[in-house]
C-alpha cells in the first residue's frame, strides 16, 4: 500500500511541476509535459514491477522463465502490432502496457503461491 502512495505522490507532483521539471532540463525539453508525466508513471510501475519480483524471490517463488518470457514477448509484439509506435507518447505507453502486464502476471503468481502455502 506504501509503495502505491508513494508512486501516485510522485506522478502527482511530475504532473504538478511539469512545466518546472521541464525547464530545468532546459528548452530543448519544453512541450514534453505529457511525455514527462508517462515517463513518471512508467518508472513507478518499474518500481512496483521491481518489488513484486523481490517478493516473491525473497520468498523462493519463481515463476517459470518460459511462461513469464513468452507472456513478455506475446505482449509486446501485441502491443507493437496495435499500436503507432512511431511517436514517443505511444513507445512510453507501451513500455507501461508491457509492464503492467508483467507485475500482473507476479502479482497473480506471488498471492497464488500464498494460498499454496497456507494450505
Amino acid at each position: 500500500g506504501g509503495l502505491l502512495i508513494l508512486c501516485a505522490c510522485i506522478t502527482g507532483v511530475v504532473w504538478i511541476f511539469s512545466d518546472q521539471i521541464l525547464w530545468v532540463l532546459g528548452k530543448h525539453y519544453a512541450g514534453l509535459n505529457t511525455e514527462l508525466v508517462l515517463m513518471a508513471i512508467s518508472s513507478c510501475l518499474n518500481l512496483l514491477y521491481g518489488a513484486a519480483f523481490l517478493l516473491g524471490t525473497y520468498r523462493s517463488w519463481v515463476i517459470n522463465p518460459v511462461i513469464f518470457i513468452s507472456v513478455s514477448i506475446t505482449t509486446t509484439i501485441g502491443a507493437v502490432v496495435l499500436m503507432d509506435t512511431s511517436s514517443l507518447q505511444n513507445i512510453i505507453m507501451l513500455n507501461i502496457i508491457v509492464t503492467s502486464i508483467e507485475i500482473s502476471m507476479l502479482m497473480i503468481f506471488n498471492v497464488w503461491q500464498m494460498i499454496k502455502a497456507k494450505e
